[in-house]
């Protein structure tokens, strides 16, 4: 019984090392466990207060008011496309003697906002068609004034040629 005691007393004594060693082997990994956990948690509460403000930035009446007035979409463009396509205007506006096209480069070229771009120069075509039928109703016009002045000078030419012959007549008939 001795024997069995003592062996009973080392397996003890091994097994109460093991358990020491596997706690603080535990006690370690469970603080590294909950130093991650803490900081998982700061993190996801800074996310948390982060999408709040932007929830709220986004949901703010200026906000509402600046997607009403943007397109569907989120659209980036290289500064050095916008450069150039406003130089690009300015150039064509210079040789072409263009304020409407000038300006436009120059709201480009300031930064504008696209939609704001693309609806300057919306209106500058329409404007652009109603000048072009404007012009095609003057050259209508222009046309046939042109066209009944000729027929006027032929009626004329016509009307001479008959007085000159009515002159040539009565010239022979004397």
């Amino acid at each position: 019984a001795l024997v069995e005691a003592t062996e009973l007393k080392d397996d003890t004594k091994d097994t109460l090392k093991a358990d020491k060693t596997f706690f603080a082997d535990a006690k370690v990994g469970c603080k590294a466990k909950a130093t991650e956990w803490s900081e998982r948690s700061r993190l996801r509460t800074e996310e948390m207060l982060g999408i709040k403000h932007a929830i709220k930035i986004l949901s703010s009446p200026v906000a509402r008011q600046i997607f009403m007035n943007s397109t569907n979409t989120f659209l980036q463009v290289s500064s050095s496309n916008v450069h150039k396509t406003a130089r690009t205007l300015m150039r064509l506006a210079r040789s072409h003697g263009g304020k409407r096209l000038s300006r436009v480069a120059a709201m480009l070229q300031n930064g504008g906002h696209f939609d704001k771009v693309i609806l300057a120069i919306d209106e500058m075509i329409a404007l652009l068609r109603k000048e072009e039928q404007s012009d095609i109703q003057h050259r209508d016009r222009c046309q046939a004034g042109e066209n009944k002045y000729n027929n006027d000078v032929s009626d004329i030419d016509a009307q001479i040629e008959q007085v000159d012959g009515n002159i040539k007549r009565l010239e022979a008939s004397e």
